[in-house]
């Protein structure tokens, strides 16, 4: 069977590892098996009845529809982890740029003339972007993902302190496997807001943290603080860093997704959307996502899937069906793949999706399963 594979973004060419015999890219296909993108809007993009899977390589999936995807059999994966150094070190870059005002004064020095009274100049003028040092400063990390574990690990390697707060339990022994020994967990995120002088955003944009960070939040931070988002801006209410920012309150906002309201706004540092934009990161994604989608092809195996749970187990019969459904269809599927002697090796259910590997080494009718309650799709592997 031969598989058509359509890119809606650049990316590495180290992704066309998985092209050969039977996968193909095809640029002008209108109904693809697979489709590969970046940060492409597919919110209304036209998907056909074809499309298995959806390769987002990067973190971030606020542009791709995968709820909806999950009820079309439709996996969508990403790259967890893949850019996680890439950001963090541009995190670190945000705080130099910050505590020591250097967009300012880069541009205060672009503008003078080149005349022979440079130094003089310079040097009477310097004074106005007069910063401060991070080493000994308090970093706040608002959630403890991948991301957020490299920026602590570079943050105290420059002699910050570290603190965050997150609802996974880390032992003394897992923070120290990890070179995160120095890394102080508050009782919530609203401490971590509190005693931090640099806030950097760590987590994943949902609709309910629409605007998370707001007056509310501004109103327990230090006076002067410095908020980072290299997450997402939706994550962050304008208005509300406007009137930090004009208060005092908060001395800059450093940010990869720089709304319209906030461009050329003081004290707003403004990149556009560098987090994951290394050659590093973009070949860590490609690497990642070629292997993903070749055990999926090959082995229906499903790892680092958004919208459905992981899933796998080794190939050991002649026939496998990937079965796609709601979390309530696996007992069924148990029962019809008991009752033609095929083997369910593997069955997860997780926020209501479910996915299960059937084997045989007899050929499987997969209308069986797709007639059962809950199921969305069934793929044929072999």
């Amino acid at each position: 069977m031969m598989i058509t594979v359509k890119k809606l973004n650049k990316m590495s060419s180290r992704v066309d590892v998985i092209f050969n015999d039977n996968c193909v890219n095809n640029p002008d296909e209108t109904n693809p098996d697979v489709i590969l993108l970046r940060s492409f809007d597919m919110t209304d993009y036209p998907v056909g009845d074809k499309l298995k899977a959806v390769c987002r390589l990067g973190a971030g999936v606020n542009n791709i529809p995968h709820k909806e995807y999950a009820k079309r059999g439709i996996v969508v994966f990403n790259t967890p982890g893949a850019n996680a150094h890439a950001v963090a070190e541009l995190t670190i870059a945000g705080m130099f740029l910050a505590a020591r005002h250097v967009k300012d004064a880069l541009f205060w020095m672009q503008s003078l003339p080149a005349d022979d009274n440079l130094k003089t100049t310079v040097e009477k003028g310097k004074s106005a972007f007069s910063g401060f040092e991070i080493s000994g400063k308090t970093l706040g990390l608002i959630g403890f993902g991948q991301i957020a574990k490299q920026t602590a690990k570079m943050a105290l390697a420059l002699g910050m302190k570290v603190a965050s707060a997150n609802r996974t339990f880390y032992t003394a022994e897992m923070l120290d496997r990890e070179d995160l020994s120095g890394v102080e967990f508050k009782r919530d995120f609203d401490e971590v807001f509190k005693f931090s002088d640099f806030v950097s955003l760590h987590v994943p944009f949902a609709a309910e943290l629409k605007g998370f960070v707001n007056d509310e939040k501004f109103a327990i931070m230090k006076n002067g603080a410095v908020l980072i988002n290299n997450a997402r801006g939706e994550l962050v209410d304008s208005e509300s860093v406007k009137k930090a920012l004009e208060s005092g309150k908060l001395s800059a906002y450093v940010t990869d997704f720089c709304p319209k309201e906030l461009l050329n706004v003081k004290n707003v540092i403004a990149l556009p959307h560098l987090g994951a934009s290394t050659a590093e990161a973009e070949d860590n994604c490609a690497d990642m996502i070629a292997a993903q989608l070749t055990d999926f092809l090959k082995n229906g195996n499903v790892k680092n899937s958004v919208n459905f749970p992981d899933v796998f187990a080794p190939l050991k019969k002649t026939h496998r069906l990937l079965i796609l459904g709601n979390e309530s269809a696996v007992p069924e599927i148990k029962a019809i793949a008991e009752s033609i002697n095929a083997d369910v090796v593997s069955a997860v259910h997780k926020s209501g999706t479910s996915a299960a590997l059937a084997d045989s080494d007899e050929e499987l009718d997969k209308s069986l399963f797709e007639k059962t309650s809950g199921v969305y799709r069934v793929l044929k592997i072999k």
